[in-house]
């Protein structure tokens, strides 16, 4: 098997995390005559977070408060604290879809005519500049998180997700069924000969997604005595397809500086390489996977309140400085209902 095989190989199994992730590195070291130590599973992270986090925490050095992770395991370090926080997301729709690729997306909806401008995966140009026939097809997740964001900041969803129907769009209008919908691409873009819409229900889905998130990280970092995060790091093969700036807007996490959130890749199958080439990263794993406390968010007596106020774009209540400066200085009109 040759080189670009061997990598081809890797690649379309190294999306999984923990110990898929594992098995996906031990495959690769092996079609590459590279010397594995052993194929186990690396130790399970606190009996239920599994060897995701623990992966995760080997490969990601922390010096402050940071939480990293993405749509399901999230782990939250501090200077202060010895031992960091780790959590599972609540069961609510996942943020993904197939498909996610830093060549798709969504680059813009213009405020005063609702007009998007997106890109097609496998076509490098925007689709106002594509000549002939631009053939999308759907949406992926990455620009679900993209297009939801800029309909927060074009002003067709408000802050609780719901439609504002009287924006003087014709792509913004109600489906057979009644619901409101937006028309992100007309059936004439399409090679599916039908128009490809961002429903009410997909908007709710994303909401409890990123509530979900949010709340997690917030309830650790009432118990790590943390009130803000320095740092942001986007793990996972998912994580590392998202934009920053759309992540931040809807609040998936809390408010920070758009630079110090940092895309580190799939965190946990670089580790499961590290752990299998490495004896002595082997048993650094083995401690990890007992110093990191785990965190049950959906008993805590306040997960229900903090879940709600979460599920508003980008919070209810929390303020987003850095979110608002970043709106003022593109001058988007929904900067001003930010609270700072």
């Amino acid at each position: 098997m040759t080189r670009p095989q061997r990598r081809e190989r890797f690649d379309q199994d190294y999306s999984c995390a923990g110990a898929s992730a594992c098995s996906a590195a031990c495959n690769f070291a092996s079609l590459s005559g590279l010397s594995v130590l052993d194929s186990n599973t690396p130790p399970p992270c606190c009996c239920n977070c599994g060897t995701t986090t623990c992966l995760l925490t080997l490969f990601t050095t922390s010096t402050s408060a940071e939480l990293c992770g993405f749509n399901c395991a999230l782990t939250c370090f501090t200077k202060s604290s010895g031992r960091p926080m780790s959590t599972l997301r609540p069961a609510t729709p996942p943020i993904s879809a197939p498909a996610a690729t830093p060549n798709s997306g969504v680059k813009k909806i213009d405020p005063a005519t609702k007009e998007p401008q997106y890109k097609v995966i496998g076509k490098a140009d925007w689709h106002t500049h594509i000549e002939g026939k631009i053939n999308a097809k759907g949406i992926c997740g990455s620009a679900i998180i993209d297009v939801v964001a800029e309909m927060f900041k074009a002003g067709v969803i408000d802050k609780t997700g719901k439609f504002v129907m009287d924006c003087g769009s014709n792509r913004v209008r109600k489906d057979a069924g009644g619901k409101p919908e937006y028309v992100l691409a007309w059936a004439d873009e399409t090679s599916i000969n039908q128009d490809i819409t961002v429903t009410q229900g997909d908007v709710r889905a994303l909401q409890l997604a990123k509530g979900a998130l949010y709340t997690g990280t917030k309830l650790m970092m009432q118990k790590m005595g943390v009130t803000k995060l320095d740092r942001v790091e986007l793990a996972g093969a998912f994580g590392s397809h998202i934009d920053r700036e759309a992540s931040l807007t809807l609040g998936i996490f809390p408010d920070v500086p758009i630079e110090k959130v940092v895309v580190v890749g799939n965190a946990a199958g670089d580790g499961a390489r590290m752990t299998l080439l490495n004896r002595g990263k082997r048993t650094e794993a083995e401690e990890r996977a007992r110093w990191v406390n785990f965190v049950e968010i959906a008993t805590e007596p306040a997960f229900e309140k903090e879940f709600m106020m979460a599920m508003h774009i980008p919070h209810m209540k929390d303020k987003f400085p850095n979110l608002k400066a970043l709106l003022e200085e593109q001058k988007a009109p929904i900067a001003a209902s930010i609270k700072g």
